[in-house]
């Protein structure tokens, strides 16, 4: 377990998507970093158990030759104790791979993924158009079971076993006579080329043919789960043609891919038998002649009857390999304008006694995939400061605190902290804490939702839970804050879930609070009483809060508002009637 935690512990993200293999092997090769040595001895191992097992087969053809010489007794001269060395040695070679080759497999996939989580946390997803994050984890997963699934199945036990049986019946075969290696190893390549040719062409049989599958079982299923609906309206004679009709495509798709397959088979199977007739038979016509051992003959039929079972699946790696290569080009040209974030320099930051926005200029995309730019330039906020930004939906706000937490990176400008760019500081918890309706609560129990790995402070988290007035709808569960986040025994409203956001956000001790509509979903009577509470709590500290509600940006240091153009102006908060002339929400704070 130490082995493996210090491996994770030794991840560092990628610096680049573009960087990623094409070929799959190559992510393995390319990435293993910790894990080389554990691979190359366990990948030497498994070469071993494969030369052993080989041995064994040779050992076979040596026992054959000797009872045709000198008859069954001869066999335990010698030979018993190498079967039962061979088989011990195989034994304990097959549990040590099973033990260190599966846990290979499972951890290095898991460290790949934790390298892969390392690098979306520095992806600007403000800036990439056409890709979601979701997108994104679905690729992130496809690269790791591909990974996993090459060493644990394939690269162990798959082909080095595979390589090392094929060079070694075609050295016995060349040893032997140099003409027939040259011609097997002509057709073994036909029989890959041709394989791999027309196996693309199977696989879109084999897709058709599931698709009408899937489409005639929903048919199916739909019309007799809404048999009501089919007799109320009549429609008996309608709903039975479109089933057959789904049953009459599925057959035909059914019957293209039976009949391609089968013809694909018998191609295969021709070149192949024709290597192996054309093999087998000159060397039985040696054996015959005395020439060989009759044991030989053995051992090339068992092991070229392996080869053509070694073929069919490394056709079937190729097919996957190439695959997997059309999906990387894609991922990297989705990401090919996507910027890495600047996370920050070495030096912590942990407080500040003024920080100012500088010219920052933004392009973003917004919801509607359209391209809008925010200017930011008059936006300072000091020690113990509270601050409002206000303005119509889309048009940046929180693209604003983002960039202030380096999620984002400005196009133009700086964010200064006591007359430093933020970009030389690596951001700490003890600087900022974030509430947001956006961010997600986690399937943890709600106690750890809350304080999200601080120290635990009894009297903070009690005062805290009842602030926000979270207490005594937790108290109702049924394992209280330790119940889980998730479970479908724990069923919690927008505004209970919120409650519990605002008491995690406040947990941290930080010097400055980023609100982002921190009190949205909240029902008028509580809603009153948190931002009381909320706003007693922070009275210490900074905050920037953004929101629409004119209640609260009551009692506030300053606050901005970003005009239609997207530029941030000093604010005065107006009476609701001249708000809502200006198209904003009613009771909202628009600029003058």
């Amino acid at each position: 377990m130490n082995i493996w935690k210090s491996k994770l512990d030794n991840s560092e993200a990628f610096i680049e998507p573009k960087d990623f293999p094409n070929f799959l092997p190559g992510f393995i090769f390319r990435y293993l970093g910790p894990f080389t040595k554990v691979f190359a001895l366990t990948t030497a191992l498994d070469a071993i158990h494969a030369i052993i097992i080989f041995l064994s087969t040779l050992l076979l053809t040596d026992v054959l030759n000797i009872l045709a010489e000198n008859g069954p007794l001869s066999v335990f001269d010698g030979f018993l104790y190498k079967f039962i060395l061979l088989y011990a040695v195989s034994l304990a070679l097959s549990w040590i791979i099973r033990k260190w080759g599966y846990s290979l497999a499972n951890v290095f996939s898991k460290y790949l993924t934790f390298k892969l989580y390392k690098t979306a946390l520095k992806m600007d997803f403000a800036k990439l158009s056409g890709f979601s994050k979701e997108k994104l984890t679905a690729m992130f997963a496809f690269i790791t079971k591909s990974v996993d699934g090459f060493i644990g199945d394939r690269w162990l036990w798959g082909l080095t076993h595979d390589f090392i049986t094929v060079g070694l019946t075609l050295w016995i075969i060349g040893s032997r006579n140099l003409t027939i290696l040259l011609f097997d190893i002509a057709f073994f390549s036909l029989f890959i080329f041709v394989g791999i040719a027309l196996a693309k062409k199977s696989q879109y049989y084999s897709h058709k043919e599931y698709l009408s599958d899937v489409k005639a079982c929903s048919v199916t299923t739909n019309f007799f789960i809404n048999l009501n609906s089919v007799k109320r309206l009549f429609l008996q004679d309608y709903s039975a043609k479109i089933i057959k009709d789904s049953y009459l495509e599925n057959y035909r798709d059914i019957h293209n891919k039976t009949a391609f397959h089968s013809s694909y088979w018998l191609l295969q199977d021709l070149i192949y038998g024709t290597a192996f007739l054309t093999t087998m038979g000159f060397f039985v016509s040696r054996a015959a002649r005395g020439e060989i051992p009759v044991g030989y003959i053995v051992l090339l039929f068992s092991t070229i009857l392996q080869i053509k079972d070694i073929f069919e699946v490394l056709v079937d790696d190729l097919l996957k390999y190439n695959d997997f290569a059309a999906r990387m080009k894609e991922l990297k040209v989705s990401l090919a304008g996507l910027p890495v974030i600047n996370t920050g320099g070495t030096e912590k930051l942990n407080g500040f006694a003024k920080i100012e926005f500088k010219e920052v200029g933004f392009d973003m995309i917004t919801p509607k995939n359209t391209r809008r730019s925010i200017f930011v330039d008059n936006l300072y906020v000091e020690a113990t400061e509270k601050i409002g930004i206000t303005g119509p939906s889309g048009c940046g706000k929180t693209t604003l605190l983002n960039m202030l937490m380096q999620q984002v990176t400005p196009n133009r400008g700086q964010i200064l902290v006591d007359g430093v760019n933020i970009a030389n500081f690596r951001l700490t918890e003890t600087f900022c804490s974030v509430i947001s309706q956006s961010d997600i609560l986690f399937n943890i129990s709600i106690k750890d939702n809350i304080v999200l790995g601080s120290d635990f402070d009894a009297k903070r988290y009690q005062r805290i839970s009842e602030g926000v007035k979270a207490a005594d709808f937790i108290n109702q569960l049924p394992e209280g804050d330790a119940s889980i986040i998730g479970n479908t025994d724990v069923l919690l409203s927008h505004g209970q879930e919120q409650r519990i956001k605002i008491a995690r956000g406040l947990y941290r001790d930080a010097k400055l609070y980023l609100l982002d509509e921190p009190f949205s979903g909240l029902d008028w009577t509580v809603k009153k009483q948190v931002i009381a509470f909320v706003y007693e709590f922070l009275k210490e500290k900074s905050f920037i809060i953004v929101t629409h509600t004119k209640d609260e940006l009551d009692n506030l240091d300053r606050v901005y508002a970003f005009d239609r153009s997207g530029k941030l102006n000093l604010a005065e908060v107006n009476p609701p009637a001249e708000a809502d002339a200006l198209g904003a929400e009613p009771g909202a704070a628009q600029l003058l």
